[in-house]
């Protein structure tokens, strides 16, 4: 009868409503939840047929809940250091189990207010825990090529083990001027002396010393190197070009004569403990390490690797996903870089609690790329993502659905009377 139909169609319309104005509410009390995604409801007409003839059955409407996650919210600055936002359709890596590896212990999500907890793991708002790819102190990955199509490379990114941390020095770099006329000299006269810090793997800073004594051949300096202990580690003779000869060049190195391993001006030293350091002292004929012009002596060591021991001060993550430690020495060390999962359907992610997803059949596969590199977008430090929640829109939609509830409860309304117009027909 198309009055029962009436009926249920009526009470269809107003399941659907209620259901737009769950949704609606659900996004008002999240306006404010850093990288929240708005949910809306689409409506889909049910059809049983009609029938034929004059007949004609209502079908009712059936409400689609699906949740905007491909439309990005305003990116805002944040006095967070650890505080992140992607400009993209890119998203988080994260986990709630620090120590699982299970495909379904990750989500995603675009809620990028990170901080250290106890344990030093930078968690969200939500209690997810970052995750990253591990570096080594001079930028390459720990743990090899990472996986960029499943999370097996991935770790949790903890900022607790570089505590207390120093790197070894493997590289000195000499630059500046020796006194010219302080050569050809008899007899010569006293060492010059260069004094250069080094780190050992423990941390600890030590010195070498650096003697350039004048010879009385001219353009001639021989460099003895002393370790801190006062181990003697080697000599060099330094032979420099005096410009005369057409093709060379003036006050540059002519030739390195050494019992030390020694390639294209490069000194192989082993200090104390076993530690090898390549001393660079520039290469023959060239102006880019030591030189010798007539004038003061300015030698110092501007190219060094290694740093010292010290107490962890703070976090900072570049807007390349790198994630530095800064210590109190001044030593700021690359840990981890962040990378941003890009996925070939968003809308087709699962909501789960805390402002996360999960992957489906219907997201499709996914990628991790560095920030800024593909199509998942560039990262935001010191920056955070507000919610894709318009207030005005939702106001509108609360009127809109608000009418469309009172229509069809009319519509309920209506066809009751006549159904008890029908009844009394029988008295």
């Amino acid at each position: 009868m198309s009055l029962g139909s009436a009926l249920q169609a009526g009470v269809s319309g107003l399941l659907a409503q209620a259901t737009r104005l769950a949704t609606i509410s659900d996004n008002l009390a999240n306006s404010s939840v850093v990288g929240f995604k708005r949910s809306d409801v689409d409506f889909t007409s049910l059809f049983v047929g009609t029938g034929g003839g004059s007949s004609f059955a209502a079908s009712g409407t059936i409400p689609n809940v699906r949740t905007d996650i491909s439309l990005n919210g305003t990116i805002t600055t944040s006095s967070g250091s650890t505080d992140l936002a992607i400009a993209g359709r890119g998203m988080f890596v994260v986990t709630s189990d620090v120590a699982g590896t299970g495909a379904n212990e990750f989500a995603l999500t675009r809620a990028g207010q990170f901080s250290p907890d106890a344990n030093g793991f930078l968690r969200n708002s939500a209690g997810f825990v970052l995750q990253g790819f591990a570096l080594n102190p001079d930028g390459s990955f720990a743990a090899g090529v990472p996986s960029r199509d499943t999370f097996g490379s991935l770790q949790p990114v903890n900022i607790n083990a570089f505590n207390n941390i120093g790197t070894p020095t493997t590289q000195l770099g000499l630059q500046g001027n020796l006194p010219a006329q302080l050569t050809g000299l008899a007899p010569p006269p006293g060492p010059l002396v260069t004094s250069v810090e080094y780190f050992t793997p423990l941390g600890a800073a030590q010195t070498l010393t650096l003697e350039w004594q004048a010879t009385a051949t001219p353009n001639q300096f021989d460099l003895s190197i002393t370790d801190f202990d006062g181990t003697a580690l080697g000599t060099v003779t330094i032979d420099f070009d005096d410009g005369i000869t057409p093709g060379v060049t003036a006050g540059s190195p002519a030739a390195f004569t050494t019992a030390l391993p020694e390639a294209n001006g490069v000194v192989t030293l082993t200090v104390n403990g076993g530690q090898v350091i390549e001393l660079s002292l520039g290469n023959v004929g060239g102006l880019n390490g030591i030189t010798q012009f007539v004038g003061d002596n300015s030698v110092r060591a501007p190219v060094r690797d290694g740093t010292p021991a010290g107490e962890l001060r703070g976090v900072e993550i570049g807007d390349d996903g790198t994630v530095f430690a800064i210590f109190d020495s001044g030593a700021r060390l690359a840990s981890f870089i962040v990378p941003v999962a890009d996925l070939a359907n968003p809308n087709g992610l699962q909501p789960i609690d805390g402002n996360a997803f999960q992957l489906t059949r219907d997201s499709g596969t996914f990628r991790l790329f560095n920030p800024g590199e593909g199509p998942s977008g560039e990262l935001r430090s010191n920056a955070l993502e507000v919610a894709n929640v318009e207030i005005a829109q939702e106001i509108t939609s609360i009127i809109e659905t608000q009418r469309a509830y009172s229509s069809n409860a009319t519509v309920i309304r209506t066809a009751d009377e006549m159904l008890e117009e029908a009844t009394r027909l029988k008295r």
